[in-house]
């Protein structure tokens, strides 16, 4: 399943059958418009929204991901890979962090305008994983003969930089940011 959006006109991938989660609703805030001063709008400089660590919660969030970069005026490039980046952390959530012990619930974004980019703090319930510990290279294969997965965090590494891990109280955290050309 693909979805296509409205920030470059490339279609974002939404992979079917993840995860091990149940059916809730999603919770979200932020995003969007905010009455300026000389009473017309301006972006968000933030965009904030929590949902449950599920498949059928990852095109909402991609959608309000969008909708943030379209408001903020991110050049296309920078909005399609801060869409990578947030689209990979939640899968990974879904896909790995909802079958592990204890299994995550719920994942939470924040964005931030930065003058250099665009911070990306995520969280997630699930057990212990540090995505920056380094990780065993890509086959030097073609892609259709890979074993699915694994990508991700590569992926993310070559978009994002200033990648950091802390664990929390019951929470993982990661924070990078998304840079802005030139």
């Amino acid at each position: 399943m693909t979805r296509r959006g409205t920030t470059g006109g490339l279609p974002a991938p939404v992979r079917p059958g993840l995860g091990c989660g149940g059916n809730n609703s999603v919770a979200a805030r932020g995003g969007g418009a905010v009455q300026g001063r000389a009473g017309g709008t301006a972006p968000d400089t933030s965009f904030e929204r929590s949902v449950p660590a599920r498949e059928d919660a990852l095109a909402g969030l991609l959608d309000a991901v969008e909708s943030f970069a379209a408001a903020a005026g991110l050049p296309p490039l920078v909005a399609n890979r801060l869409l990578l980046v947030v689209e990979e952390l939640a899968v990974n959530t879904v896909t790995h962090g909802t079958c592990g012990e204890p299994p995550a619930t719920g994942f939470h974004i924040r964005l931030r305008l930065a003058p250099d980019g665009v911070s990306v703090e995520a969280e997630d319930d699930g057990r212990e994983f540090d995505p920056t510990r380094p990780v065993a290279p890509l086959p030097d294969q073609p892609l259709a003969a890979r074993a699915p997965g694994g990508a991700g965090l590569h992926i993310i590494g070559r978009v994002a930089t200033d990648l950091a891990y802390r664990r929390l109280p019951g929470r993982n955290r990661l924070t990078c940011l998304v840079p802005l050309p030139g």
